[in-house]
């Protein structure tokens, strides 16, 4: 059974966690303290949302920022984890046709 993935686009995932502008948004992301987009098309990126709801506990918990960023890196390590996992069904780059 797969598990469904939510992507939310930044305005939906800011009202998400408290109507942040963008500013801060891109600078929480800079500071280490909210994960990176996943590109959703040419020009616009998305974050899952059991990412965003992570951060907003540990927010609520009063997490320190400094265990909020090792959960980011742990979030995004899990990606990189799920990524390599794909990679069995993927052909090789060099194998695919131009």
């Amino acid at each position: 059974m797969h598990k469904q993935i939510n992507i939310l686009r930044c305005e939906r995932g800011r009202a998400k966690l408290g109507n942040m502008s963008k500013t801060t948004w891109y600078g929480q992301i800079d500071g280490g303290l909210m994960t990176v987009g996943v590109p959703v098309g040419l020009r616009s990126v998305g974050w899952p949302e059991h990412e965003l709801d992570a951060i907003l506990a540990a927010r609520l918990a009063g997490w320190s920022d400094e265990q909020i960023r090792t959960l980011v890196k742990a979030l995004m390590d899990e990606r990189r984890v799920g990524a390599d996992a794909l990679a069995i069904y993927m052909p090789a780059a060099s194998t695919v046709p131009i």
